[in-house]
């Protein structure tokens, strides 16, 4: 099967810390995916960040909704490694991906921070490997654009 790797990059006017307390929370990752997809939560895992999730195990299992209200794929999230603050990665599987591995950082800039997300995902079906590809790329530009419209956008 083959993989692709995807990377975006973003650099925020908020501080660090302000933008990572965003992005550990599950209200910060729907807010990211919204309108397109939401993720459901299961009662027992709200309130839970991704940095204090169990490590190399399955954290909770989340519906991926279209439009918040379409299930498409059942996404089993699994957080691998948390570097408080600045960094993430999160390596999970799902019904559509044998692979997803998805690592966020949260560098200080001079002015705010910049965020860096790098994606590597292969596809059950290899079929569907270069339109997953269009789409993930898209859905993370979006998700920047989403912080970008929430944190501002520091000048070049």
């Amino acid at each position: 099967m083959r993989e692709w790797t995807i990377s975006c990059s973003t650099h925020l006017l908020a501080a660090g810390e302000e933008v990572w307390a965003h992005a550990v929370r599950m209200e910060g990752v729907n807010y990211e995916l919204a309108p397109w997809v939401r993720m459901s939560v299961p009662r027992a895992a709200r309130g839970l960040t991704l940095a204090d999730a169990p490590r190399r195990e399955p954290a909770f299992s989340s519906w991926l909704l279209l439009l918040g209200l379409l299930p498409f794929d059942r996404h089993a999230l699994v957080i691998t490694e948390v570097d408080p603050g600045r960094r993430f990665l999160e390596e999970s599987t799902s019904g559509l991906q044998r692979s997803w591995r998805h690592e966020r950082t949260i560098a200080p800039a001079a002015r705010g921070c910049v965020v860096h997300d790098r994606v590597t995902l292969a596809p059950r079906l290899a079929l569907f490997g270069p339109a997953a590809r269009v789409l993930v790329e898209g859905l993370f530009r979006h998700r920047h654009r989403k912080l970008e419209a929430r944190f501002g956008l520091a000048p070049p």
